[in-house]
């Protein structure tokens, strides 16, 4: 489909995907736990980066119940939909392992299970999506990208 005529075919980038260390946040804690999350679960979470050695926090995070979140067990991420074999609810992550010093190993590990998806800023509850991510070869291709199939 030509939606219009160009002779432009400069490619613009503005972003792309890189592990960037997220954050458990006051906001995402209302949401979930309005959905339902017991609140043991956020308890726990604090509970374990207290007890890890990574104690990067601020005061000013700890005011505002800003934990950071396991370097490889969260990330920001574009999100794609592309043709691929997922089912309804399904998606695939294949994310870069980070080191203990969050840097990239060229490692890669793909995420299997329960997962809540949501866009940042996230002020809505109808802005997270649980989903279930299953690893499928054919696309190991895609590397810090989440694939769905909501479109």
């Amino acid at each position: 489909m030509v939606k219009f005529e160009s002779d432009d075919w400069t490619l613009d980038i503005c972003e792309w995907s890189k592990p960037i260390p997220t954050a458990l946040n006051n906001q995402i804690i209302l949401l979930l736990s309005d959905l339902g999350v017991p609140n043991e679960t956020f308890l726990k979470i604090q509970q374990r980066y207290f007890q890890s050695d990574d104690h990067t926090v601020s005061n000013d995070d700890i005011k505002k119940n800003k934990y950071p979140l396991p370097k490889n067990e969260c990330r920001y991420m574009f999100g794609c939909s592309l043709k691929s074999p997922l089912k309804p609810g399904q998606c695939f992550i294949r994310y870069e392992i980070l080191d203990d010093n969050r840097q990239q190993t060229n490692r890669f590990a793909c995420v299997q299970g329960r997962v809540i998806v949501t866009k940042n800023p996230c002020p809505y509850a109808g802005d997270m999506i649980e989903l279930w991510a299953v690893d499928i070869p054919e696309l190991y291709d895609l590397k810090d990208v989440i694939n769905d199939n909501i479109c």
